[in-house]
């Protein structure tokens, strides 16, 4: 997690693995890849994150803002919305 992220909670669920929230998240990925929220829930039993108000993605070339968006980590797909 990159400089900014306030806090960090995590749920185990059983039968539906962990559940992490985010309160103002700021993701170092890969490929130099950011992500900023103003909050964001991960579930584990899906790989899907969600991410919550005033979304910037950025990396080399793009940038994208959004109010919502949604990350599937297993087919490696970002979607926005608003």
């Amino acid at each position: 997690m990159g400089e900014g992220t306030a806090s960090f909670r995590q749920e185990n669920i059983p039968g539906r693995g962990a559940i992490q929230y985010f309160s103002r998240p700021h993701f170092l990925c890969d490929q130099g890849v950011e992500i900023w929220a103003d909050s964001a829930v991960s579930y584990e039993a899906d790989s899907t994150w969600v991410f919550i108000r005033r979304v910037r993605y950025q990396d080399g070339d793009r940038r994208l803002t959004a109010d919502q968006a949604r990350y599937f980590s297993s087919v490696g797909r970002f979607q926005a919305q608003g």
